[in-house]
């Protein structure tokens, strides 16, 4: 049941965060954060409850993502110099498997999973604690 929670959740973010022109491809354009509504605000912090569960981390996320892309799924920081940051936590692009010092196109996509930007934020956060968002959100 929580896994089909977060995936019917994970529709729901993805179906209003790719309203646009550029939704199936990768479109350079200005930074992206906020401009989301309180329910998609509301819809997120569920994604992040289930996928960190009750308790300090998932509330630290929440204030990280807030912070890093205020909600928005499709938030992108082109200018990063670590490859960009993607997705509601603002991933870096040298997490990126794929060889190379950008993010490629597909991994973007993937960051723009509001399920697999979660989980990677879960993964590195239980990694490098809150490194990877400059220490503290």
């Amino acid at each position: 049941m929580k896994r089909a929670l977060l995936s019917t959740v994970a529709a729901l973010v993805c179906a209003v965060a790719l309203v646009g022109p550029s939704a199936g491809g990768v479109t350079k354009s200005a930074d992206n954060y906020g401009g989301v509504s309180n329910a998609t605000v509301l819809q997120v912090k569920q994604m992040v409850y289930a996928e960190f569960g009750r308790g300090w981390k998932a509330e630290t996320m929440i204030r990280c993502i807030r912070r890093e892309s205020g909600f928005n799924a499709r938030a992108a920081n082109w200018t990063d110099s670590h490859g960009g940051s993607f997705g509601l936590a603002q991933i870096n692009g040298v997490h990126d498997p794929a060889p190379g010092k950008y993010a490629t196109k597909a991994w973007i996509r993937k960051m723009w999973n509001p399920v697999l930007n979660l989980r990677q934020a879960h993964r590195l956060m239980s990694g490098s604690g809150l490194g990877p968002w400059g220490g503290g959100c």
